[in-house]
């Protein structure tokens, strides 16, 4: 029998409000492990990332979307390009850890 194919999956868009991006990000984490069983799923944000109010990991449930955020002042640019860059080398680095042959 073949291994199963990993696959890193940048599911960050689901903490917000529900976007287009993010529904459709839910249906792939929520069909894909139904249609092809020789695929094996990591949803990289909820994961690795989301974090309750006791401090355990707690993924977003599928089909449902986070409170709208009040409004507050953005981070400096450089603060939030600084904390993208970290978020990026986190997510290949996990999909390297992992053994992912494919992220999306």
């Amino acid at each position: 029998m073949r291994q199963p194919r990993r696959i890193i999956i940048n599911d960050r868009c689901l903490r917000g409000p529900r976007t287009g991006v993010g529904h459709y990000v839910a249906e792939l984490l929520a069909r894909l492990p139904k249609e092809a069983q020789d695929l094996e799923l990591f949803a990289f944000y909820s994961s690795c990332l989301a974090r309750d109010k006791t401090g355990t990991t707690k993924p977003p449930a599928v089909g449902s979307s986070a409170p709208a955020r009040s409004p507050t002042r953005r981070p400096p640019w450089w603060l939030r390009r600084t904390a993208l860059k970290l978020y990026n080398a986190a997510f290949r680095a996990a999909g390297r850890l992992k053994g992912c042959t494919l992220y999306h």
